[in-house]
């Protein structure tokens, strides 16, 4: 049995890998963001209305609207993970994977370089803030596109 050492993996397989596992969390996540959306204005809407609970509010849109509608917006969340989870999990790996060749990865460097990835993340995601707005605007109109 021959010992190989094992080929570190690349930034671009660590950047794409966050960005699946963003776009993969996001797709079962949006349903949910989506009532929750809709839940709040109708909320602020209608202040002296009886509140729904939130099982009943997706009931009663599955019923009039269908399952589609609980992904209205999705195209735009999507869009939004393509920057935000692509980047800071991304870079976190970067961060990471530079900072243990100095020293030994612990919870606190493991924290920072959370911190710093969340951080750099920040200016990636002003890119991406009007994508997290026609989320909203999507999800309140189930007749704009996907």
């Amino acid at each position: 049995m021959s010992s190989k050492e094992a080929k570190p993996i690349s930034a671009t397989v660590n950047f794409a890998t966050a960005g699946l596992g963003g776009l993969f969390g996001w797709f079962m996540v949006h349903p949910f963001n989506t009532m929750g959306i809709r839940m709040n204005l109708a909320s602020t809407s209608a202040p002296g209305a009886q509140s729904q609970s939130f099982t009943r509010a997706l009931v009663t849109t599955v019923q009039k609207e269908g399952v589609l509608s609980l992904y209205s917006g999705l195209s735009a969340g999507l869009m939004r993970q393509l920057f935000y989870a692509t980047s800071r999990f991304g870079l976190f790996e970067v961060f990471r994977d530079e900072l243990a060749k100095y020293r030994e990865t612990d919870f606190f460097s493991r924290l920072f370089c959370g911190v710093t990835s969340g951080g750099k993340k920040c200016l990636v995601l002003t890119l991406a803030i009007t994508k997290y707005l026609s989320i909203h605007r999507y999800c309140c109109n189930y007749k704009l596109p996907l």
